[in-house]
C-alpha cells in the first residue's frame, strides 16, 4: 500500500511539475499587458507544491542504492537544465503578437519532456538529501520570479 501511495505521489509530483514549466513558458512570454509576475507565482505554486509531493515519494526511497551512475545522473541533470533553457528560451523569442494570440511559443510536447525531466532530476538530487532538493527547486522559483520582475518593467 505504501508503494502505491507514493507512486500516486510521485506521478501527480510530475503532472505539477509539467505545470510549473508550462506557467514559466507564459511568465516569460512576451505578453504585452499580462501580469508576467501572476504567471510566475503560478508556476512557483505549482514548482513547490510537486517538490513537496516529490519529497513525500522519495522519503521511503531514499536508504535503497539508485540503479544509475553518477555519469547517468549528471547527464539527466544537464538534459533537463538544457530542457528548461530551450523552453524558456523558444517562450521568450515568441513575437508579441503570437504570444498574445495564444500562437508560437514550446510546444506542448517539449513542455511535457522538459517537466519530466525536471521531475526525475529533482527525484535524483532528493534521493541523495531532500533539502537539497528543495534548495534547487527554491532557486528555480526565486529565479524565475526575479525574471518575470524584471521583465515586467
Amino acid at each position: 500500500m505504501r508503494s502505491g501511495l507514493e507512486l500516486a505521489a510521485a506521478f501527480a509530483a510530475g503532472i505539477l511539475i509539467i505545470y510549473a514549466v508550462a506557467e514559466a513558458a507564459t511568465a516569460v512570454a512576451p505578453y504585452g499587458d499580462s501580469p508576467r509576475l501572476f504567471y510566475a507565482v503560478l508556476a512557483d505554486i505549482g514548482l513547490g507544491l510537486g517538490t513537496l509531493l516529490l519529497a513525500v515519494a522519495i522519503r521511503h526511497r531514499r536508504s535503497r542504492p539508485t540503479l544509475l551512475s553518477a555519469r547517468a545522473e549528471w547527464a539527466i541533470h544537464l538534459l533537463s537544465a538544457i530542457a528548461l533553457a530551450v523552453t524558456l528560451v523558444i517562450s521568450a523569442a515568441n513575437s508579441l503578437e503570437a504570444s498574445a494570440s495564444g500562437q508560437g511559443g514550446p510546444p506542448l510536447i517539449l513542455e511535457i519532456f522538459t517537466g519530466a525531466c525536471l521531475t526525475v532530476s529533482l527525484a535524483l538530487v532528493m534521493a541523495r538529501r531532500v533539502t537539497l532538493g528543495f534548495l534547487v527547486s527554491g532557486s528555480l522559483a526565486l529565479a524565475l520570479t526575479v525574471t518575470a520582475l524584471i521583465a515586467a518593467r
